[in-house]
C-alpha cells in the first residue's frame, strides 16, 4: 500500500514536470524562435532587397550585426530641369547671364549611420530605426546659355561664368530640397519594409534620427 502511494506521487510529480516543461516551451522557448526567425527573415530580406544586412535586435539585444559593401542607400531619383539668371547693372550699363542645366538628384541614407531593426519577442512588432534621409548627389548632365549678354561697358566675364554654373548648382540643390525628394525617400524605403511586415503579418513603426 505504501509502494503503490509513492508511485502515485512519483506518477503526479511527472506529470507536473511534464506540464512546467511545455509551459516553458510554449511561454517562453516558442516566441523566443519565433523572433529569432523573423529576425533571420528580416535581415535576409534587406540583404535580398536593399544589399546592406541591417542590425536586427530582438528586445533590443542584438542577434545580427550591420553590414554595408556600399556606403550610401539610394532610394529614390529624380530628374530636374533648373534656371539661374545673373543681371548686373553699373554705370546705367547691364549684363546678363542666363543659364539653364538639367540634373539628376539621388536620395537616400548613409549608411554609416546605424540602421536596426529590432523585434518584440512578445508581440512580433517590428520597430525600423535609421537615419534621416539626405540628397546624396546632384549631377550635372547637361547646361546650356540662354543668354550672354554684355554691357556697352559691362561685360560678362569667364569669372561671371564660372560663378554662374555654382549660382545653377545652388539652384538644383535648393529646388531638389523643396521638391519633396527626401519625404519620397522616405516613402520608397517604407514601402519596402511595409511589404516584408505584411507578408507576416507584423506591426511596424519608423523612427528617424538626425544625423
Amino acid at each position: 500500500m505504501q509502494r503503490k502511494g509513492f508511485l502515485v506521487i512519483a506518477l503526479a510529480l511527472v506529470f507536473v514536470a511534464l506540464v512546467m516543461g511545455t509551459l516553458f516551451v510554449l511561454a517562453v522557448r516558442t516566441p523566443a524562435e519565433l523572433a529569432k526567425n523573423v529576425a533571420n527573415s528580416a535581415a535576409s530580406f534587406v540583404k535580398e532587397n536593399l544589399n546592406f544586412t541591417p542590425q536586427v535586435t530582438i528586445n533590443n539585444v542584438v542577434v545580427i550585426e550591420q553590414t554595408a559593401p556600399i556606403l550610401e542607400l539610394a532610394t529614390i531619383s529624380r530628374d530636374l530641369s533648373v534656371e539661374y539668371s545673373y543681371t548686373t547693372r553699373w554705370l546705367f550699363s547691364t549684363k546678363v547671364l542666363v543659364l539653364r542645366g538639367t540634373y539628376t538628384a539621388k536620395a537616400g541614407f548613409d549608411l554609416t549611420k546605424p540602421f536596426r531593426i529590432n523585434v518584440d519577442q512578445k508581440t512580433l512588432k517590428l520597430t525600423a530605426q535609421m537615419p534621416e534621409p539626405k540628397l546624396l548627389s546632384l549631377q550635372l548632365n547637361s547646361y546650356q546659355i540662354l543668354r550672354d549678354e554684355d554691357g556697352f561697358w559691362n561685360k560678362v566675364t569667364r569669372e561671371d561664368r564660372e560663378a554662374g554654373v555654382n549660382g545653377l548648382q545652388a539652384a538644383a540643390r535648393e529646388q531638389a530640397l523643396s521638391s519633396g525628394l527626401l519625404d519620397a525617400a522616405k516613402t520608397s524605403l517604407q514601402t519596402q519594409l511595409q511589404t516584408f511586415a505584411n507578408q507576416g503579418s507584423h506591426d511596424i513603426e519608423f523612427q528617424y534620427r538626425s544625423q
